[in-house]
């Protein structure tokens, strides 16, 4: 707001004699001292007058006897042109000038507008919809990528569950040793044991069914868990390969393999479902023998520990350090994307502050040096406070 100063430092009013009263109404003799704003012009009097306009308030300017003028005291009550007991300042507000108290009590300097807006001394000032987008758009984007990061991790974590076949499969080759040992004992301890194995081989069955193609296992009915497992076969190439394409030995130690005259050579060296077929054939025709046909030293448990207990064990163990090795690869990747997250978050409010906070607290500090510039051309009648502190001193020394 630019306020200039309209004739000489103090211009004295050509007045009629001295001492007499004149209008202050537009008449030359007034002499008072007007400053011009953008659409207002200001009287020492405390007034307004619009610009084209006259002066509606009731300020008058007297004239000293050496030919000046002084401004007119502000008048309480009864101080307007048609002596209707409404003061100047009054209407001084209803043209955007400076707020003066009357009787009736001016309106306030801060008034709402239409939509909420916010009117100061009758201007209204607008919101700034570029800055507004200028600062929430980078908001908006760093909240997407937060979205984007974490759905991404959680897709990515979804359905990893470590399968039970190594479990099961230990669980199995215990009922088979436990009924084979029991020959000679009752018919019930016998069928307990029987019993034991064929509901092992049912578990064994579903769950190993489970790991190759997916789904849910007998096992997991009435459980917390009841999400279906994925399909080892087709999520993992690795996983597939021992189990359906490998010719080879699975045992940890390369010299105790079995040679190409061995009459176990074959079903060791063709993948692991191979192996494991055979076993869960094997035990489940050992569970349906008669008593007197269950031995230690039989084809049925035989095969058990010539391929079970080395080659089938040692490859499942090697197949499930295949899951441990695809969730650590899964749980790297998931660190990685919350170290980029990390690192975007990092970046994001460094630039922020520089390319956005710190221009505008620039632009903002420049506008308050240019409003403290205008404020000090400022007019010495309009410093209120200035006014107040000395009225006080005087009064309460």
């Amino acid at each position: 707001m630019s306020r200039d100063r309209v004739g000489d430092n103090a211009s004295v009013g050509h007045g009629h004699g001295g001492g007499g009263h004149h209008n202050g109404g537009g008449g030359h003799g007034g002499g008072k001292l007007r400053y011009k704003h953008e659409d207002s012009e200001f009287s020492e009097d405390g007034g307004e007058r619009p610009r084209g306009g006259a002066n509606k308030g009731g300020g008058e300017g007297r004239h000293n006897s050496k030919g000046g003028t002084q401004p007119a005291p502000p008048q309480r009550g009864g101080g307007g042109p048609d002596g209707d007991g409404d003061d100047g300042g009054s209407d001084a507000v209803s043209g955007g000038g400076v707020l003066i108290g009357g009787r009736r009590g001016a309106a306030p300097g801060l008034t709402a507008g239409k939509g909420g807006r916010l009117c100061v001394n009758g201007k209204e000032l607008l919101p700034s919809h570029t800055n507004m987008t200028k600062f929430m758009v980078p908001f908006a984007l760093w909240e997407l990528t937060l979205v984007v990061i974490f759905a991404v991790s959680f897709v990515r974590l979804q359905g990893m569950q470590a399968s039970h076949v190594i479990y099961r499969y230990t669980r199995v080759r215990m009922a088979a040793l436990l009924l084979v040992s029991s020959v000679g004992e009752p018919p019930d301890a016998m069928a307990a044991r029987r019993a034991l194995l064929t509901a092992e081989l049912d578990n064994l069955h579903s769950e190993y069914d489970t790991l190759m193609y997916g789904g849910l296992a007998k096992t997991q009915a009435g459980s917390v868990f009841t999400h279906p497992v994925p399909a080892s076969t087709f999520e993992s190439a690795s996983f597939a390969s021992n189990f359906f394409r490998e010719e080879r030995c699975f045992r940890w130690d390369q010299s105790q393999c079995y040679t190409p005259d061995s009459p176990y050579y074959e079903v060791t060296h063709h993948g692991l479902d191979v192996m494991m077929r055979r076993i869960l054939a094997e035990m489940s025709l050992l569970a349906e023998d008669a008593d007197a046909d269950v031995a230690y030293n039989g084809t049925r448990y035989t095969t058990m520990y010539m391929v079970g207990t080395k080659d089938l064990y040692e490859g499942l163990q090697s197949s499930a350090q295949l899951f441990v090795d695809f969730s650590i690869d899964r749980y790297s990747q998931i660190k990685l994307l919350h170290t980029v997250l990390l690192v975007i978050t990092i970046v994001f409010f460094v630039l922020y502050g520089i390319f956005l906070l710190r221009p505008y607290g620039g632009a903002v500090e420049r506008e308050a040096g240019r409003l403290a510039g205008l404020l000090s051309h400022v007019p010495a009648e309009m410093d209120v406070a200035g006014h107040v502190r000395q009225t006080r001193g005087a009064r309460y020394p």
